[in-house]
């Protein structure tokens, strides 16, 4: 159990900083993008 919730967060962690990575690499092309 241990093993399985550290793998979520790390995920999670890593999810949301891809995110937000994305989002500071080229907002414009997001916005644009609607």
């Amino acid at each position: 159990l241990e093993e399985q919730q550290t793998l979520e967060e790390a995920i999670s962690v890593a999810t949301a900083a891809m995110q937000q990575g994305a989002v500071t690499l080229e907002p414009t092309e997001s916005e644009s993008g609607c």
